[in-house]
């Protein structure tokens, strides 16, 4: 058994620390990310989850994840009192000395955004010896999160949050008799009392022998050391009953997945969708409303750019144009798309002598896109048949074809850009457009001069193209 004292600094800056520790218990789902955003806040832990006795008096050790146990007996970087309180080391350094700690104790000054772990509904606010505190509910996963010693709460009681937003303000509660200085305190309880439910590392155990906390699910966190880096989610074959994809995931459609007649599949804000190489069917209700401060991705699973590298590979793999197939909407078929960035799609299928794809294709049923950007792909939309409107979006380096219709009816593209300002070439009527191509039958007059979703100064795109 391996010890340490109590006047040692136990964590400084966690990452590096918990990078070493990458063998841990799988019995939940791993789904939690950092309840602070390291790009503003130095993460740093003070005190951490003690399985000997969480939520217990003082027993005079503290055992961490790793097995590692903590003796009084070898000394107490503070003063001890009833409360085994959270300390801070005079110059600033850091110790553990909570003993029987049931969360995580985080620096952080006064006011410093909290961020949710995961999506959840805000279920309780109230003020104890932790001063002004949060719980969220996870409902899918059967759990719920604390945050503790708030100076602000930003939502109401019963709102929704979404993964990694700002519904809190740090604070402190020294005042009273419960800190001696500024930090948040985050744990994670298995279900939805904060009475009587059981409180679980999301570190798990990563100890030779037994964990001494019985109730513990395994390491909760997305990634080891913890990040802002959402939970992937592997998804492939029929979607037969009403499904939503929540806002923070990314989802891998790893060959295809298909949305049956009479289903919806609703796709929160902020979601990031990543095909392999396969492709939506839609033969029921596709609802993907983003907005704009939380966009929906289309994207290939080569592309770094958003949500990480989610494939694994560093940079051996990069996007391109045709990666994948794209979102296919039949017959039946009801696609709604705002708010979204489509890219890198279009491949061509060589089945049935051959079929040219869009990163959104029609073959009938109809499709409404606003507000959107489709670049990148082999044809931006290519529709065959069904009818399609496409308003206030940005169409624009698609390698063959922004548009191209060989359907019966007319696509409404009015409004939209396309790349530069002369609009979208066409042989016969913008011959000068220097933009995206549109085939026959596309309605793209008038045309928008300024990209409506800015990207270099002014709204339009930089000098050197659009991204």
């Amino acid at each position: 058994m391996r010890t340490f004292s109590y006047h040692k600094t136990l964590f400084v800056v966690i990452a590096s620390f918990l990078s070493l520790f990458v063998f841990h218990n799988a019995l939940a789902s791993q789904y939690l990310t950092l309840p602070l955003n390291p790009a503003s806040t130095t993460i740093v832990v003070n005190s951490i989850f003690d399985h000997t006795a969480p939520g217990s008096s003082a027993d005079g050790n503290v055992t961490r994840f790793d097995g590692a146990v903590g003796l009084l007996a070898n000394g107490d970087c503070a003063p001890s009192n009833s409360l085994g309180e959270y300390y801070t080391q005079p110059g600033g350094g850091e110790c553990l000395v909570y003993d029987g700690h049931n969360g995580i104790d985080y620096s952080a000054s006064i006011g410093t955004d909290v961020l949710a772990a995961a999506p959840g509904t805000a279920e309780e606010y109230f003020t104890n010896c932790g001063g002004n505190t949060v719980r969220l509910q996870h409902t899918g996963e059967g759990h719920s999160t604390l945050y503790a010693h708030l100076s602000q709460f930003l939502f109401s009681i019963g709102a929704s949050v979404d993964r990694s937003e700002v519904f809190a303000l740090s604070g402190n509660t020294a005042g009273m008799g419960c800190s001696t200085g500024p930090h948040l305190h985050f744990g994670v309880i298995d279900g939805f009392s904060t009475v009587s439910s059981n409180r679980i590392d999301p570190y798990g155990w990563s100890g030779t022998t037994t964990d001494p906390w019985p109730y513990n699910q395994g390491y909760l966190w997305t990634t080891n050391p913890p990040s802002l880096t959402p939970p992937v989610i592997y998804v492939s074959g029929t979607i037969s009953q009403d499904t939503t994809w929540e806002s923070g995931n990314v989802y891998v459609i790893q060959s295809s997945v298909t949305v049956s007649a009479s289903t919806t599949l609703t796709i929160k804000p902020g979601v990031v969708v990543k095909f392999n190489s396969g492709a939506m069917y839609v033969f029921g209700t596709l609802d993907a409303q983003g907005v704009a401060t939380n966009t929906i991705y289309f994207t290939s699973l080569q592309d770094d750019s958003v949500a990480g590298d989610t494939n694994g590979d560093g940079s051996v793999t990069t996007p391109a144009q045709s990666d994948y197939y794209g979102i296919f909407v039949y017959d039946t078929g009801t696609a709604t798309i705002n708010q979204a960035r489509l890219r890198y799609g279009g491949k061509f299928s060589n089945d049935a002598g051959g079929l040219f794809n869009g990163v959104l294709r029609l073959g009938g049923g109809t499709a409404t896109v606003t507000n959107s950007v489709i670049n990148k792909n082999n044809y931006g939309v290519y529709q065959k048949g069904g009818s399609i409107t496409i308003l206030r979006s940005s169409i624009y380096n698609n390698s063959n074809y922004g548009i191209y219709n060989v359907s019966l009816s007319i696509a409404n593209a009015i409004n939209n850009y396309w790349g530069h300002a002369s609009g979208p070439y066409h042989p016969t009527l913008n011959p000068n457009g220097t933009g995206d191509i549109v085939s026959n039958d596309v309605d793209f007059i008038p045309w928008l001069t300024k990209n409506p979703t800015p990207i270099g100064s002014g709204g339009q795109c930089p000098p050197t193209g659009c991204p």
